[in-house]
């Protein structure tokens, strides 16, 4: 039961490091006088399609990885 908790924890980590990253990104480009222009309101468009994109491949990283731990063993 413990395991599994730290196990829940360690991929809880990186979600919310990117959610305080991404979060504060977006509070600043919606609470400042940017968004008033082109180049905020694309912004906030960006940064998600961005933050999916970094996602996408951090997870192909990882599988690959895992796929070749598994191959060697």
């Amino acid at each position: 039961m413990i395991n599994r908790a730290r196990e829940n924890l360690h991929h809880l980590a990186k979600p919310i490091q990117t959610s305080l990253v991404v979060g504060t990104i977006l509070c600043l480009i919606n609470q400042s006088f940017v968004t008033r222009n082109l180049f905020g309101i694309s912004m906030n468009y960006l940064v998600p399609f961005l933050v999916a994109l970094y996602s996408r491949v951090a997870y192909s990283r990882e599988a690959k990885k895992e796929n070749k731990t598994t191959i060697s063993r």
